[in-house]
């Protein structure tokens, strides 16, 4: 299967990719030290940061 294919697969099931984007984004903030208070708002703004980039949106960057 080529990537294309994938990717055009995954519009078919987006809330199975969007629950597993954000699993794999709460590892990976909990692995680099951000602490469960603010766990939801970083998964929260790099999700929106990723969303805006796809849709060719303006992006001002990632807040810390």
């Amino acid at each position: 299967m080529h990537l294309d294919d994938i990717f055009s697969d995954a519009s078919t099931a987006p809330e199975t990719g969007k629950t597993f984007l954000r699993h794999a984004l709460r590892v990976w903030a909990r692995e680099n030290g951000v602490t469960d208070d603010q766990l939801p708002s970083v998964v929260h703004n790099i999700l929106d940061f990723a969303v805006g980039s796809l849709r060719g949106g303006h992006q001002q960057g990632l807040s810390a």
